[in-house]
């Protein structure tokens, strides 16, 4: 799936980067 350990991990911390400011973000409403 992911080429090397490092991409899997950088596309984790992409991924619940933005779904932690998405939460924050609604959570402002």
């Amino acid at each position: 799936m992911f080429d090397s350990k490092r991409e899997a991990v950088a596309a984790t911390t992409l991924w619940l980067g933005v779904i932690a400011a998405l939460v924050y973000g609604l959570g402002l409403l």
